[in-house]
């Protein structure tokens, strides 16, 4: 039997088993590049014939895809439990699967989640932490002034965890190539190229249509393709996603780092922010320390997720990434990141756009739909998508959790509450 994961864009996993009718890809964007890849590994250790469907996994880079970047922060602190589970687990395998593959993609370092006195983020955070007996260093108004100093900005009442162990920040481009190496190296074929539908057939496979015309079929697909996952790609079935374009800004220290080299021990940060046009409160930035670009570049980056741009259908998405920014997500941006570092003030800047995916229990899918003949098509179409802005550092534990679903060998982990991935179900929509 052969398995195929397929990844569109940024990754549309689909994990194939049996007869190859030659090359297939699904290309997934945005919040889920990372779980295809890393389902791949998972069901290439357990199956004899796996395909990994990736487009941009040969020269040319992919450009529907978020996972072409070199920044995001990794934390095992997160607001909620299962989010900090997923990416605990998967923090605790970066390891060996640098050393494994023998492509760095994680750097240590330090993450701080501060806010405002009375943030509900920092407030829900430490509960959670607490909870799960993670034990980062509680700093008041007072000791977060006297750590941020001299470079870092922060609000007179702001207070904040900092945790030193489990945190930092990686290159997601470079986390996709590491488990595509991985899974390569143990058997499964990698295919640069797109899928552009998938359907259950009469005689039971699961066929895949391929963007250059071939077509594949299989006993089993893991459709994985974050923002690009849309009903042609499910055989019909409605996709239960929200997805929204970001759009990022960078800018280049790479001439600053010579005059103010304390740059380097900025820590990735969370917090909240007062937008700089209307006073208006931004729970969701986030920033990173200087991070080394393929241009030859570094750059400090920092996003949020407090603006609304919804892509609704799949022709949006993709000119959303090749389209301008967002001109106010800039403006702001660029005025939060000089009042947290004054002195990046005149560097020079660039912007990216990208893409999220939510769902309606803010966690992954991670289910099978529903099928007219369920004997017949039973567990063939499993869906993976949904990354909420967090999947990048938890994608190794979602792609095991998808691939134990594809496998049907052992029985969902009990610390990850089924219904919360779970949408296509009777009683479980009632709980959404």
């Amino acid at each position: 039997s052969l398995s195929l994961s397929l990844s569109r864009s940024l990754s549309l996993s689909l994990a194939l088993s049996l007869a190859l009718s030659l090359s297939l890809s699904l290309s997934l964007s945005l919040s889920l590049p990372y779980p295809s890849s890393a389902a791949a590994r998972y069901l290439s250790k357990a199956l004899a014939r796996v395909a990994l469907v990736a487009p941009g996994s040969g020269a040319e880079p992919w450009p529907f895809a978020s996972h072409n970047d070199e920044g995001r922060i990794y934390r095992q602190l997160d607001a909620s439990p299962v989010w900090a589970r997923l990416a605990t687990a998967s923090i605790a395998r970066y390891d060996s699967l640098q050393a494994g593959s023998r492509m760095p993609f994680a750097v240590p370092g330090a993450y701080l989640c501060a806010g405002e006195l009375g943030s509900r983020t920092v407030r829900a955070t430490a509960e959670v932490a607490a909870q799960l007996g993670l034990t980062p260093t509680w700093l008041d108004a007072a000791a977060l002034a006297k750590w941020a100093q001299p470079l870092l900005r922060l609000p007179a009442t702001a207070t904040g965890m900092l945790e030193t162990k489990g945190a930092g920040h990686l290159s997601p481009r470079g986390c996709v190539a590491a488990q595509r190496r991985l899974a390569a190296a143990q058997g499964a074929h990698v295919l640069d190229t797109a899928a552009v539908a998938v359907r259950l057939a009469a005689d039971g496979l699961v066929h895949v249509q391929l963007a250059n015309g071939q077509t594949l079929q299989a006993r089993q697909a893991l459709v994985a393709a974050g923002a690009f996952t849309d009903a042609a790609l499910l055989d019909g079935f409605d996709v239960p996603l929200a997805v929204q374009g970001r759009t990022v800004l960078l800018r280049d220290v790479t001439s600053l780092l010579e005059v103010a080299p304390e740059l380097k021990r900025l820590p990735c940060l969370i917090t909240d922010a007062r937008a700089p046009d209307d006073g208006s409160l931004l729970e969701d930035i986030y920033m990173l320390p200087p991070v080394s670009y393929p241009d030859g570049r570094t750059y400090i980056k920092i996003g949020t997720g407090d603006f609304d741009h919804p892509l609704p259908t799949v022709e949006a998405r993709r000119a959303w990434f090749v389209g301008p920014p967002a001109a106010r997500d800039t403006a702001v941006l660029a005025g939060v990141l000089d009042a947290l570092l004054p002195v990046t003030q005149n560097a020079p800047e660039r912007t990216l756009n990208c893409a999220i995916t939510n769902t309606p229990s803010g966690y992954p899918i991670i289910d099978f739909p529903p099928v007219q003949n369920n004997s017949l098509h039973r567990r063939r179409l499993l869906l993976a998508a949904g990354g909420c802005g967090k999947a990048a550092k938890s994608a190794d534990e979602i792609g095991r959790l998808a691939a134990l679903q594809l496998l049907g060998r052992e029985s969902w982990p009990p610390e990850y509450p089924r219904h919360l991935f779970a949408p296509w179900t009777a009683e479980n929509a009632a709980k959404l």
